[in-house]
């Protein structure tokens, strides 16, 4: 109350903490409310594939400006490093697989910062922004945003399912590419996430 304001503490050494108050009584007891904040020493690249309900793999392929086959990239453990140009189209296949039938699932799959989404629903995409296949299964509902794509299942049966997402290389510099996932929408401990990855963006060679 406005009588006995809150005491606000902030510790950054995460250690053990002790509550000592000498005017308590069982009518007038204390309430101590703990807020934790804190970030991991490693980056998102670094982050291991896990499975709780979901198993959820990513490979990155590079398209051939020539058309010849693209250079497949497998991101099956972590941090592996992705070496592009400024310019570059790659497409992006996850692949989810779900045991069970279940509904409300989300899976989500985003980009380096240093990626610009394609679009091939716009009027003016390119003809390199369509992947080369559509999800498996349509999706109830999809959100293409810049720095990742969203697809959403009402339900989702069991199989395998697999989506593809093409960017391109816009920004130079090393950019962290998190791990894509998927997740209940209201039971976030059924889940399941790739490997996180490093891309590399180089600029564009100078002519000669």
């Amino acid at each position: 109350s406005g009588k006995h304001p809150l005491e606000h503490f902030t510790l950054t050494d995460g250690g053990p903490l002790t509550v000592t108050a000498s005017a308590v009584t069982p009518e007038h007891p204390v309430s101590v409310q703990s807020d934790l904040t804190w970030l991991p020493v490693e980056d998102g690249s670094t982050v291991a594939p896990a499975a709780a309900g979901f198993v959820v793999t990513r490979e990155t392929d590079m398209l051939d400006k020539g058309g010849g086959p693209p250079t497949r990239i497998a991101l099956d453990h972590p941090a592996v490093e992705v070496k592009l140009a400024v310019g570059d189209v790659v497409e992006d296949t996850v692949e989810l697989v779900n045991p069970a039938e279940r509904n409300h699932v989300a899976i989500v799959v985003p980009f380096a910062a240093g990626m610009e989404p394609l679009n091939p629903t716009l009027a003016t995409a390119p003809p390199e922004a369509t992947p080369s296949a559509p999800p498996t299964l349509e999706p109830s509902y999809t959100a293409l945003l810049d720095d990742r794509v969203e697809y959403f299942y009402d339900t989702l049966p069991k199989g395998t399912f697999v989506f593809r997402v093409r960017t391109k290389a816009a920004v130079p510099g090393r950019f962290i590419q998190p791990a894509a996932e998927a997740r209940l929408m209201y039971e976030d401990a059924v889940n399941g996430h790739g490997a996180g990855a490093m891309i590399a963006i180089e600029r564009p060679a100078a002519p000669e």
